[in-house]
Parts: structure tokens; sequence; C-alpha cells
């Protein structure tokens, strides 16, 4: 099944306030992951409707093992070096990608 892609200038509020008041938590998570298991992402899944983010972290090859190496390719690609997060919003069935 394919999704359609729509690019956006902003996250929901509740996405955007959970990544700023928590930056230091999720910097954390994702240098020592990266120190253990090298290059990767981290994953959050949020369900606004119960406030909850589940964060953890899919080094490349899980990412891919669960995924594609392209789409790991394309992600990575436009990183510039940052950080790499991928939200996936389970109420409103969007997945957004954002580079910390």
């Amino acid at each position: 099944m394919q999704q359609d892609i729509e690019y956006v200038e902003s996250l929901p509020d509740y996405i955007n306030r959970f990544i700023g008041s928590n930056s230091k938590e999720l910097l954390r998570i994702y240098n020592e992951n990266t120190k253990e298991l090298g290059i990767g992402c981290l994953m959050m899944n949020c369900i606004n409707s119960e406030n909850k983010m589940d964060v953890y972290f899919y080094s490349k090859d899980m990412y891919i093992d669960n995924y594609s190496k392209d789409n790991w390719d394309n992600i990575y690609n436009k990183s510039n070096d940052r950080r790499i997060c991928i939200v996936n919003d389970i109420d409103e069935n969007n997945i957004f990608i954002v580079y910390i």
C-alpha cells in the first residue's frame, strides 16, 4: 500500500511541544544509541488522545529491515547531518519526518 506524501512546514502543536520540552532527553537517547548501535533514527509513536508518546531508537539496519533501503537513503540524504526523528501520529494516521 502506497501512502501519499505531503510536505508540511510545521508540525501539529502537541508534537512540537513534546519535542521542544523533551529535546535534552531525546538528544541523550539518540546519542547513547548511536554510540552503541551506529547511525539511526528516533522513532516516536504519538497517541495524542491518551497524551502518550513512546520513543525508541532504530539503527539504520533495523530501519531497513522493517521498511526499505531506498526509504532510508531518501530520509538520510535529506538530513544534512541533523538527527532524524520519525513521528507516527496514530490518532491522525500521519507520519512526520523531523530533522533536529
